[in-house]
């Protein structure tokens, strides 16, 4: 290397200073561009370089056949991203995208033509993306020394900014200029829209309205038909991004250039969703309203685009300046629709308070909201009480056909049915836009609808009735219109449930009447005060008097017997004041001047909030004929009662008992008199409503249950004699079916007769048992009787006779009950007795009726031998006879015969006579005794036992008193 290339050339002068660009010159390798090193450079070249590089205008120069460039720090920022590439390049390449547009100006500069233009519009991609722009400039042919054009010099001035924002004010005043001529939010709406998009040079530009589902109704106002793809309709928003839908929730501002590069909108299944409406880039302006997104302004473009600050600032005041607009115009039209639905509404009250029927009511409300909506049909529909099916019965058609008919909810479309279910109004403003075919569009178009509001009636959480305004072309609902629907639906019902109640207690007053003049009493209803507001037809055919608004007072004074008006105005000044109802019976005079009785009853309406009485409602029984008839069934029963308890036999009333298995376990005496009380023994206070299983044991209770049960379910009476053990007396009850499960009885106590036949049975039995045993004994009397002869035998056995004979009287006497011992013993002895020659000692014995006769035998055995051979055979002779009852032995009969004074006893008999036999058998062989006979000198001594507990051996009468067993 030679020290001249290793020298650095010095710097030449005109390209001193100059900031970025100038150091940028000096150190660009000129001699490899076509311009060659600076210091070569022709002389205009170099002088204006200069100049450039001194100035802070933004300058260039192209020069050369290559139109090669060199600018300073001013133009490099009206290169962009251009710079600093651009240094030492043809001018052509530099700017290609504008190439075509410059051309020709270059063209004609380098002809030698200077050009100042104050305003260029060019199209430069200096930033990455095309991007509008406007430059004032001057373009000044520069020749060499040899006057050739060599190049061209231009200082120009970017004014885009300025241009932009005279033209976006301009927007301003052109747009505030036309929406003041607008009224309706639409219009303003739609007016700004298409102003906006194509000041921006938009696709697509419109507004939305968000539902609180988080759906977007977009309204496709403004379209170049550049977005085919997305019609006007609902939207879901979180599927075009969760995170752009909370950035307009929150009330950001979103602006995607390029959906494909957001990360709010480049998710896959997101930009499905886009893909669908071929959109790509967008601004979204959000309203949120008392928290909630309620609309936005959006701006769309089916390629990527570079949205400007300046975009989008014009489109928030676009969006502020429609939307106060819209506020304006729609509170307006709310006053002024405000004031129509005033007037309307009262129309509609005027109309409707003339109605007397519910369809009436309807038909007249369809007919004026229609009228008033300017609607193709207006329509209400009562729905039945699935939730599924409605009846349209009348509509109101402006043109188009009727849609009376019946139809399933379901076949609207799933979001019908789900705002109707839920008492939400449908407010549909395109069919075909917002809804698919297959989800209620095709039955909406089928019978002519392309916009409706639809208002639900939902009462005690059931829909029970719609009204609808439907339109034969899509429209665009306000909020004032679906609020004067809604009004209307209530009020529609309001009104047809005033007509229905009017309807009804016309119905029910003159049911209530029928009613009150069919019925036989007398029905009335007063004031608080006691003043008659109605009487029934019975009071005038009864009283002969009309209807008058009397008061209590003058009725009672009026038709009350005077002996009765007093008790009756007490009364009811007595209900008056405890708020109770009055009760009274008195007697009504009638038409014909003669009184009945009647029952007075009447019922105290209070107030529900105060508690004072408001009407008095009642009504007159005509009791008269029950009053004689109670009174002749007092005397009735006086008399029955009477009977009942005078009559000598006993009656009872029992109820029987039955267990869960319908079987009869018990009965309980209802009534009792006083025969029954004497019969049985048992005081009624006693048994009265008690079971007799209480009382009575279960043998005997169940005899009683299944006979009274058989005469309660048979309904025959039965007969029946029992003897009652607890009661120890004989019954005969004759039972009688009387009421359901009760019976009536007549008992009579047959004890005394019972014992009577027993005793009767028992004698017979007794008497022809005696009879044998009598003729048994004549007969042994008569076999063992010896004589000497034939008289002595005749007086011996008249005597054995007679004495059996005595016996047996006695027995009769007491109807074989069984016979005294004394008597028994002074018949013997009577004889003797009257002269004192015999004499009995002991105390009162009745013997039984087996024991009487053989002792009487035995006895007259013993007298006829003492007066034959003993001590009664001489005048000083005497017999002593005791007796006594064995202290030791109870039931054991002790009987001495002791004689005395009579000849003397030198030695027993040597042989047995008849009277020993006699004795023998009947003490020891019948009676079961004993007997001894002691000859004392003095005289026989006979001392006798004899069993008495048991009677006889040949005895079967028992002596308890009490009959034998059935």
């Amino acid at each position: 290397m030679t020290a001249e290339a290793g020298r650095v050339a010095p710097v030449p002068g005109f390209l001193a200073g100059g900031g970025e660009m100038g150091a940028r010159m000096r150190s660009y390798p000129w001699q490899a561009s076509p311009l060659g090193v600076p210091g070569s450079w022709a002389q205009p070249l170099k002088t204006l370089t200069a100049v450039l590089l001194a100035s802070n205008q933004a300058m260039f120069i192209a020069w050369g056949p290559e139109r090669t460039m060199l600018y300073n720090d001013s133009y490099a920022e009206v290169l962009g991203l251009k710079h600093p590439g651009a240094l030492g390049q043809p001018f052509h390449k530099v700017w290609s995208e504008i190439w075509a547009d410059i051309e020709p100006i270059v063209a004609r500069c380098y002809a030698g033509e200077p050009i100042q233009m104050d305003d260029l519009k060019l199209v430069m991609h200096r930033h990455g993306h095309p991007e509008e722009t406007h430059f004032a400039f001057s373009y000044t042919p520069v020749r060499d020394e040899a006057g050739e054009v060599s190049g061209v010099f231009c200082a120009c001035m970017e004014i885009t900014a300025k241009v932009l924002a005279d033209r976006r004010q301009a927007f301003r005043l052109e747009l505030g200029e036309r929406l003041r001529g607008f009224s309706a939010p639409r219009e303003i709406m739609a007016t700004a829209a298409e102003a906006l998009g194509r000041h921006l040079d938009a696709a697509q530009a419109g507004y939305a309205e968000v539902g609180a589902d988080g759906h977007a109704t977009t309204g496709g106002e403004f379209d170049d038909g550049r977005l085919p793809g997305f019609r006007a309709g609902r939207y879901r928003l979180v599927d075009y991004g969760p995170a752009m839908a909370a950035d307009m929730a929150a009330g950001r501002a979103v602006v995607v250039h390029n959906i494909h590069e957001d990360v709010r909108t480049s998710a896959p299944d997101t930009l499905a969703a886009y893909s669908v409406i071929s959109l790509r880039a967008f601004i979204i302006v959000p309203l949120v309203k008392e928290g909630r997104l309620t609309a936005y302004l959006y701006v769309a473009h089916p390629q990527p685009r570079q949205w400007s600050k300046e975009d989008l600032a014009l489109a928030r005041e676009v969006a502020e300046q429609t939307w106060g607009a819209v506020e304006r115009a729609r509170a307006e039209a709310a006053l002024r629709e405000s004031e129509e639905r005033f007037k309307f509404l009262d129309r509609l009250g005027e109309a409707t308070s003339r109605a007397s029927a519910p369809r009436e009511v309807m038909a007249v409300t369809t007919q004026l909201l229609g009228e008033h909506l300017q609607t193709t049909r207006c329509a209400y529909a009562d729905v039945d009480a699935n939730n599924d099916r409605f009846i349209i019965r009348d509509d109101w058609t402006n043109g188009v056909p009727s849609s009376a008919g019946e139809y399933s909810l379901g076949l609207f479309g799933s979001r019908a049915a789900a705002d109707m279910r839920t008492g939400r109004t449908l407010v549909i403003r395109d069919v075909d836009a917002e809804l698919s075919n297959d989800n209620g569009g095709a039955m909406f178009s089928a019978i002519g609808i392309k916009a409706i509001i639809c208002c639900p009636l939902v009462k005690r959480e059931r829909l029970v009735a719609m009204m609808a305004v439907h339109q034969s072309s899509p429209r665009d609902w306000t909020k004032g219109e679906v609020a004067l629907v809604e009004t209307v639906v209530e009020r529609a019902w309001a009104h047809i449930e005033r007509v229905r109640a009017e309807e009804e207690l016309r119905e029910s007053e003159a049911r209530f009447r029928l009613m009150a003049d069919a019925v036989p009493q007398i029905v009335w209803i007063t004031d608080a005060s006691g003043r008659a507001e109605f009487f029934n037809r019975q009071w005038s055919d009864y009283t002969g008097a009309p209807f008058e608004a009397t008061t209590a007072a003058e009725v009672a004074a009026s038709f009350v017997h005077p002996d009765d008006a007093a008790v009756t105005m007490e009364r009811f000044e007595t209900a008056q004041k405890t708020g109770g109802p009055f009760l009274v019976e008195h007697r009504i005079r009638s038409r014909g001047g003669d009184y009945r009785w009647f029952l007075v009853r009447g019922e105290p309406l209070h107030d529900s909030r105060t508690g004072k009485i408001t009407r008095w409602f009642g009504a007159s029984v005509d009791i008269h004929d029950r009053k004689q008839a109670e009174a002749a069934l007092r005397e009735s029963e006086a008399r029955w009662r009477g009977l009942f308890e005078r009559m000598q036999e006993g009656v009872e009333v029992d109820e029987l008992v039955y267990d869960a298995d319908g079987r009869a376990v018990d009965f309980r005496f209802l009534e009792v008199n006083t025969a029954w009380e004497r019969q049985t023994g048992l005081r009624r206070e006693a048994v009265l409503g008690r079971r007799a299983g209480e009382i009575f044991p279960a043998e005997d209770l169940k005899f009683w249950v299944e006979s009274f049960a058989r005469v309660a379910e048979t309904g025959e009476a039965a007969h029946v004699e029992r003897y009652v053990a607890p009661l120890s007396r004989w019954f005969e009850v004759i039972t009688y079916p009387f009421e359901r499960n009760r019976t009536a009885s007549l008992l009579l106590d047959v004890t005394a007769r019972r014992v009577h036949e027993e005793r009767q049975t028992l004698l017979m039995r007794e008497v022809d048992h005696r009879a044998k045993n009598a003729l048994a004994v004549v007969q042994t009397m008569l076999r063992l009787t010896r004589a000497e002869d034939v008289p002595s035998f005749a007086r011996a056995v008249e005597g054995r006779v007679t004495a059996l004979a005595r016996a047996q009287t006695l027995l009769a006497e007491e109807r074989w009950n069984g016979a005294a011992l004394h008597a028994m013993l002074s018949g013997e002895l009577a004889p003797f007795l009257a002269g004192q020659r015999a004499e009995l000692d002991g105390p009162s014995v009745v013997l039984p009726p087996g024991t009487a006769q053989p002792l009487a035998m035995a006895v007259h055995e013993l007298a006829t031998n003492a007066a034959k051979h003993g001590a009664l055979s001489v005048p000083e002779g005497r017999v002593s006879v005791s007796w006594h009852l064995g202290a030791g032995t109870p039931g054991v009969l002790r009987l001495r015969w002791a004689e005395a004074g009579g000849p003397l006893v030198t030695q027993p008999p040597t042989r047995r006579g008849f009277g020993s036999r006699v004795l023998e058998g009947t003490l020891r062989g019948q009676l079961g005794g004993a007997v001894s006979l002691q000859w004392k000198r003095a005289g026989l001594v006979c001392e006798m036992e004899v069993p008495l507990g048991s009677g006889s051996a040949s005895s079967d009468m028992a002596d308890t008193g009490k009959p034998a067993a059935d």
